[in-house]
């Protein structure tokens, strides 16, 4: 009798930590890495690259004008990736054309439109999307440095769980230590300031409860008026919690 209580005991407890760990989980968004539009005057070549957060990436390439006959390349770390992302001569706009890329976490990704035509331009919106953890923009994590008097903001988008994440770590001991704001975005376009923290140490974290997108602002909180102490050197990242 005694071994089953113990035994039911500690299903009770598995069950309840695990629910408690995956409530503290963080999970894997759909992001939007980079988005840019473009105008590429004849016998021009047109680029856009960014660093893929991402470990599968879709490229994604739209004609919104022009008439030039362009063919459009998209390379991973240098090396030309196959794609059927050519445009034909002609007046007309097309749908997102989309290139899938695989195992490019880390790794840089550049999109080159090369317009063909002489005395045509050509018009296009390129997007680079994937998963990733990071709720950031752009996602991943950020290093900078704040001096006295000086104010850092970042963003991110909403998280697609209900929670977030904000780890900050000081990356150059200094004996300084930040001051962070963390703000909603409201209906409206405006924010709401949710939290304001002092971040000394290595490392904090900060857990959000909000799934808005959020505006993060980092200050120098001090000391003051010390010789050779005038910066906060950090990282920062922003994570989606189930």
């Amino acid at each position: 009798m005694k071994n089953s209580l113990f035994k039911l005991l500690g299903l009770v407890a598995f069950v309840v930590l695990s629910g408690v760990v995956h409530q503290a989980s963080a999970q894997t968004c759909f992001a939007e890495m980079l988005s840019e539009t473009g105008n590429v005057l004849s016998a021009k070549k047109g680029q856009v690259s960014v660093r893929s957060s991402a470990d599968q990436a879709i490229v994604k390439v739209a004609k919104t004008g022009g008439r030039a006959k362009t063919d459009v390349r998209v390379y991973v770390d240098g090396q030309l990736r196959p794609s059927n992302l050519n445009f034909a001569n002609g007046n007309y706009t097309t749908d997102y054309r989309t290139l899938t890329l695989n195992n490019v976490q880390g790794k840089n990704i550049m999109v080159q439109v090369d317009n063909k035509s002489v005395g045509h331009t050509f018009s296009y919106s390129v997007k680079i999307e994937g998963e990733t953890r990071s709720l950031m923009r752009p996602a991943g994590l950020q290093e900078d440095k704040v001096l006295v008097n000086q104010k850092k903001t970042y963003y991110t988008r909403a998280t697609c769980g209900n929670r977030v994440r904000v780890l900050m770590r000081e990356t150059k001991p200094a004996r300084s230590y930040g001051k962070i704001e963390i703000s909603e975005q409201q209906n409206n376009g405006s924010w709401t300031l949710l939290e304001n923290h002092t971040a000394t140490g290595d490392q904090k974290i900060f857990v959000v409860d909000s799934d808005r997108p959020l505006k993060i602002e980092i200050s120098y909180g001090g000391p003051w008026n010390i010789p050779g102490v005038a910066a906060y050197h950090y990282s920062i990242n922003a994570l989606s919690i189930d």
